[in-house]
């Protein structure tokens, strides 16, 4: 489903009340954990090169759920690569998988750049989209 090699990497804690009440992380919990994931990658691959990021907010987001992760564990490791780069907007997959390297769920989530002032969409800076497309290509 992903690279082989993912852009960013990173493992994230799982609270107790990540759970429900038959011992495994809740739906939308994997939504948090990839949501945690991308403001690493953010802070991690474009604060640090220097960037500004832009207003963002969540366009498209697809969820496919594999497996559960049970209750007793304690992490996940989400695992993230560039998909798509267009003019305004990119595509981010972050495979969830357990500290066992299992396969828990893979989020796909479309980004967009907007004014704030206009609520319109904005063209990301040619040097976001770049640094974007080299990361595709890795």
């Amino acid at each position: 489903m992903t690279k082989q090699n993912p852009n960013y990497s990173c493992e994230v804690s799982i609270r107790w009340s990540d759970f429900d009440t038959s011992g495994e992380i809740t739906d939308t919990t994997f939504i948090e954990l990839a949501r945690e994931a991308r403001m690493g990658f953010i802070r991690d691959t474009w604060l640090r090169r220097g960037f500004t990021v832009p207003p963002m907010a969540v366009r498209h987001l697809e969820v496919d759920y594999l497996k559960p992760l049970a209750l007793g564990m304690d992490k996940a490791v989400v695992n993230l690569s560039v998909e798509a780069v267009g003019k305004t907007s990119y595509t981010l997959r972050h495979e969830i998988t357990d500290t066992r390297g299992d396969v828990l769920a893979v989020v796909d989530c479309v980004m967009v750049a907007f004014d704030i002032d206009s609520r319109r969409l904005v063209q990301l800076e040619p040097s976001v989209q770049l640094m974007l497309t080299e990361l595709k290509g890795e």
